[in-house]
């Protein structure tokens, strides 16, 4: 007796791979836009850890 539910998911896995192949240099560029954006995140918590550092040392 055919499993029709294994059968479909391994015919939307075989299609999913199929449009992820289709698509070679988008996970590239998704990992390249993360990670400017964490850099960026990270530079910018920085500047703004040191600005208020500033302001709390002027009332101490």
């Amino acid at each position: 007796m055919p499993d029709r539910y294994a059968d479909a998911v391994r015919m939307a896995r075989a299609e999913l791979r199929a449009r992820r192949l289709a698509l070679p240099g988008h996970a590239a560029e998704v990992r390249a836009a993360c990670s400017l954006a964490r850099v960026a995140a990270a530079a910018r918590s920085a500047t703004a850890v040191a600005a208020l550092s500033a302001e709390l040392f002027g009332y101490l």
